[in-house]
């Protein structure tokens, strides 16, 4: 149990068959990425550019996000150096060195906390990990993911938490840069996975997700998200499984709100990464093999493009059944489905400019 109104920094490895929770009074128990508050004036030196600070980070992993008085300003990164705007800032890691663009004065005397969110889970599961219970937990400020879970998870519930300001980082091991990070993510097999009654928002890519890599037939099984506000991701939720050998099975997203999907800090300078998706729910219109999954009751709010682009919804083993959500629609994009003309399955883009088309 972690002590509430406390603040506990650094990454967390999770262990089967424990349950980390609260006690005390006061707010959460906040477990941060961040490593410090650097917000001291010492802490920051002023480069030979006008309006760059230095701070020196040493051997810390690419840093995804500088979060500024908790969610007051967000950093942008640079990735060639090239600083000309405040929040604007690039980080040097064979030197060690991160630097930050602000033109009005030491970011240590501007601001009473900076977070800088380096590329590690706040709360990380290790392959194989099960019988685990999180709650009453406030998680941020790393450059991956809020809870990163691998293959084989079982057994685990995330409940009355919340996860904010994560992602950002760089993800290894591809040829091109992207970036990443996700508040709640559980890749390959998994079962028995609950997340519900929490808060998530500000994620560099999805709020929750259930997703596999390029392995073949993955199963993902007895997944429930209920209840849950998320908001000011790239996308609120997101899944899919790679290989059409894979399957999601009894799987239910049930009485959450999704609202602001594009708005966060995310949405800005998406260093290789596709803005074309921003949904509320994203599978990147992609078909899988699926049973008993459903998608009801949730609230679906003004998204900065779609609702959904989710594939093949209600097409029989293909999708989930999607009922009984309310939609409240900005813009004309509504979804991405496919449909089948002429025996070649398409994408077509749904549009909607008044209320008989939207629920049309």
């Amino acid at each position: 149990l972690f002590e509430r109104d406390g603040i506990y920094r650094g990454s967390i490895t999770l262990a089967s068959g424990v349950t980390y929770g609260a006690y005390g009074s006061g707010q959460k128990p906040r477990i941060y990425g961040s490593l410090r508050n650097y917000a001291e004036a010492e802490l920051w030196t002023a480069s030979e550019t006008e309006h760059v600070w230095e701070l020196a980070v040493g051997d810390m992993s690419d840093v995804g996000n500088i979060v500024f008085d908790h969610g007051v300003e967000c950093g942008v990164k640079q990735m060639d150096g090239e600083l000309d705007k405040d929040f604007h800032f690039y980080h040097d890691a064979e030197n060690g060195m991160l630097y930050l663009y602000l033109s009005t004065g030491n970011p240590g005397e501007v601001y009473e906390d900076i977070e800088v969110c380096s590329c590690e889970n706040v709360l990380n599961g290790e392959r194989g990990l099960h019988d685990v219970f999180l709650e009453n937990l406030c998680i941020r400020y790393g450059g991956a993911h809020g809870i990163g879970l691998r293959d084989g998870t079982e057994n685990v519930t995330v409940q009355g938490c919340e996860i904010g300001y994560v992602g950002g980082s760089i993800l290894a091991g591809y040829s091109e840069l992207v970036r990443y990070g996700n508040g709640f993510e559980v890749v390959d097999n998994c079962k028995n996975i609950t997340v519900k009654d929490n808060w998530v928002y500000q994620c560099y890519d999805a709020g929750l997700t259930h997703q596999s890599s390029a392995n073949n037939g993955v199963m993902q099984e007895n997944i429930t998200f209920s209840n849950n506000l998320v908001e000011y991701c790239i996308y609120n939720i997101e899944y899919y499984v790679n290989q059409e050998e894979g399957q999601i099975k009894n799987t239910v997203y049930e009485n959450n709100i999704l609202r602001f999907a594009g708005y966060g800090f995310g949405s800005v300078n998406r260093i290789g990464s596709d803005n074309s998706m921003i949904a509320n729910i994203c599978c990147y219109v992609r078909t899988m093999p699926s049973s008993d999954f459903v998608i009801r009751g949730n609230v679906l709010d003004s998204p900065m493009r779609y609702q959904t682009t989710i594939g093949s919804p209600n097409e029989e083993g293909l999708g989930p059944v999607i009922e009984g959500n309310t939609y409240i629609q900005r813009g004309s994009e509504v979804a991405i489905v496919t449909v089948e003309r002429t025996g070649t399955r398409l994408r077509e883009t749904l549009r909607a400019t008044d209320q008989a088309s939207l629920e049309e």
